[in-house]
């Protein structure tokens, strides 16, 4: 791929690494501009070398592959750029969007990678019945989108002035903690946020065992 300046002038923007995977472009030699960025993050390296700029690194400690990645359900194999996304957004399902790499081929075909092996711990006992009742949104399982509110789902950008008996909830005030008695209830987003992200094994004995 070429561009052109402002000065037409032509610059080649093409990288081609046989040695490496496909999922890698060879980095350009610094020879090519007086100007860079030095930085020792493997992460803030990523985005600058996807946006183009010089990278020098303190002892020459460089990543050498772009890596570029993307959610894949492995329940409907949707792929999704949206990596802060919790639930699928085609069939909505908790807990299936895996982080893979993504290469683009040469035709403009996404490439993803294998999805990786799923972990069966935790799935042992079969899900608790669901309850009913006023604080019954605080104690079911959100194991899908269309189980959250209207207003959680879509919350508005601005809030106004709180008023005696004003329920409204803005994006902000999901994770935070009401000690007010008249709050209205909330579903549990982080014990959702806990099991999707499998930091948490929902099956795990919660009493500390004493140290001899």
């Amino acid at each position: 791929m070429e561009i052109s300046s402002k000065n037409n002038e032509i610059v080649d923007v093409s990288y081609v690494d046989d040695e490496c995977s496909e999922q890698s472009w060879m980095l350009r030699s610094l020879s090519e501009s007086t100007v860079a960025c030095i930085t020792g993050d493997y992460a803030m390296q990523n985005v600058i070398l996807q946006m183009g700029l010089r990278l020098l690194a303190p002892g020459g400690m460089q990543i050498r592959q772009l890596h570029r990645w993307i959610l894949k359900c492995h329940a409907c194999y949707t792929i999704t750029a949206e990596i802060g996304r919790i639930f699928c957004p085609k069939c909505g399902n908790g807990g299936t969007l895996r982080k893979v790499a993504v290469t683009v081929g040469e035709n403009g075909i996404v490439l993803a990678s294998r999805r990786p092996r799923i972990t069966l711990r935790g799935t042992k006992f079969s899900l608790p019945m669901p309850q009913g009742g006023r604080d019954a949104i605080t104690k079911n399982l959100i194991l899908r989108e269309d189980q959250l509110p209207q207003k959680y789902l879509y919350p508005r950008n601005k809030k106004k002035v709180n008023k005696e008996g004003d329920n409204f909830v803005t994006s902000d005030d999901i994770f935070k903690h009401h000690t007010d008695k008249r709050a209205p209830l909330q579903p549990p987003i982080r014990k959702a946020l806990a099991v999707f992200s499998g930091r948490r094994n929902p099956n795990d004995n919660h009493y500390s065992h004493p140290k001899h």
